[in-house]
C-alpha cells in the first residue's frame, strides 16, 4: 500500500540538514511538493529529489524537530532505497556534520577522520591552548 508515513531523525537545524543531504548527492530545495503513489501531496520544509522526482520531505513540527515524510514505498521503487537505509544514512551524515561544526565552533581542528568496514566514523581533534 502506498502512503505516507513519517521517520522522527533529531535534526533541529534545516539548513545543515540540507547541507547533509547535499553531501548524499541529492538535491534540495525548499517547499517544493511531495506527492504519494496515489496523489496525495506535502509541502515539507525541505524537498528532497531522488532520480529527479520530489519524493522525501523534510517537515518542522512546532516544537522545532524535523521529521522525513515520504510515501516509503514510492522512494524504494523509483530509487531502491529502503526508509530504514535513507533515514540512517542522513543521521549520521547529519550527525557528523554537526559534531564538525561543533567542534570548530568550541576551537577545535580536527586532524583525521576515518570510516571503519561497518561505517563508524572515527574524529580526531585538537585544540591548542
Amino acid at each position: 500500500m502506498s502512503h505516507f508515513t513519517t521517520v522522527n531523525v533529531d535534526v533541529d537545524d534545516l539548513s545543515l540538514a540540507a547541507e547533509a543531504l547535499q553531501s548524499l548527492g541529492l538535491r534540495v530545495e525548499s517547499r517544493r511538493a511531495v506527492s504519494s503513489f496515489y496523489g496525495q501531496s506535502i509541502t515539507p520544509d525541505l524537498t528532497v529529489f531522488i532520480e529527479g522526482r520530489p519524493l522525501i520531505g523534510l517537515v518542522r513540527e512546532s516544537n522545532g524537530r524535523c521529521r522525513l515524510v515520504a510515501d516509503w514505498w514510492l522512494v524504494e521503487r523509483v530509487a531502491g532505497v529502503s526508509q530504514e537505509n535513507f533515514a540512517n544514512a542522513f543521521r549520521q551524515r547529519y550527525s557528523h556534520l554537526k559534531v564538525k561544526r561543533e567542534a570548530q565552533r568550541l576551537g577545535f581542528r580536527i586532524i583525521s577522520e576515518t570510516v571503519d568496514d561497518q561505517g563508524s566514523i572515527r574524529m580526531e581533534v585538537v585544540r591548542w591552548r
